[in-house]
């Protein structure tokens, strides 16, 4: 019987191997999807996390590092200790996008820089934890890893080159 790689013409990967040897294409990975290759395990399918974890163990996740420890640090905290507080702040009618409560006299709450969203303080700090973005806007703030950082810098880089070249031939 030939074996579960054989059969999808994919190089088993080793843990001594190194990390571009590792590394599947999303052509690849697509295949082994659309084939049931990782999405049926016998007659179980796969949980969205068991996805996830092969997403992003074969690094085809765009995904966005946590911020850094100085932005969470220096993050705008509002005490809401009064009802002319919540007015203050234009909040009185507002909620947290991320857990849906209204914002009431007793909350802390996070303020963005840049976007001005408004968040509980420990709803926005767990997301911010996971990923370096506005949960509601989706404004990329800094990170503690210097490749992401250089990833971000090449990637506006490309779109001022390509506003250039619209500008030129437009």
């Amino acid at each position: 019987m030939a074996s579960y790689f054989d059969d999808h013409s994919v190089e088993e990967s080793h843990q001594n191997s190194s990390s571009s040897n590792e590394q599947m294409n999303m052509e690849q990975f697509i295949g082994l999807l659309n084939h049931g290759g990782f999405a049926h395990t016998g007659d179980e399918e796969m949980s969205y996390e068991q996805i996830q974890e092969l997403l992003d163990r074969f690094n085809l996740t765009n995904k966005v590092p946590p911020v850094s420890k100085r932005f969470l640090r220096d993050l705008e905290v509002i005490h809401i200790t009064t009802r002319k507080i919540l007015q203050e702040e234009k909040l009185q009618d507002e909620n947290c996008t991320i857990c849906c409560d209204n914002f009431e006299v007793g909350n802390n709450v996070h303020r963005l820089p840049s976007c001005g969203h408004c968040f509980h303080q420990k709803c926005l700090q767990t997301w911010l934890l996971k990923q370096a973005s506005c949960p509601l806007c989706r404004k990329e703030f800094e990170t503690d890893e210097p490749a992401y950082e250089v990833k971000k810098l090449d990637s506006k880089d490309k779109n001022r080159k390509k506003e250039f070249l619209q500008s030129i031939y437009m």
